[in-house]
């Protein structure tokens, strides 16, 4: 789960940001303005990585129960 969070952080942000050069290309605006815009979207999004991270009972809660059931 903390993988595929952070592979899809990186596929926006500037260090390598494949989808948002891709975006910015295709509309035709400049980067720095569409991260002004993606920024409001990351936050929260790093914010969850960091919760996932710190406490993985949070996402595994609801597998596990599962789990505990069908056994």
């Amino acid at each position: 789960m903390i993988g595929v969070i952070a592979l899809a952080f990186e596929l926006v942000t500037l260090a390598c940001g494949l989808c948002l050069l891709i975006s910015c290309a295709l509309g035709e605006i400049r980067v720095m303005r569409a991260v002004k815009d993606v920024g409001i979207i990351l936050l929260p999004m790093l914010g969850l990585l960091v919760l996932v991270i710190i406490f993985p009972e949070v996402v595994l809660f609801l597998p596990r129960l599962l789990m505990a059931q069908c056994l």
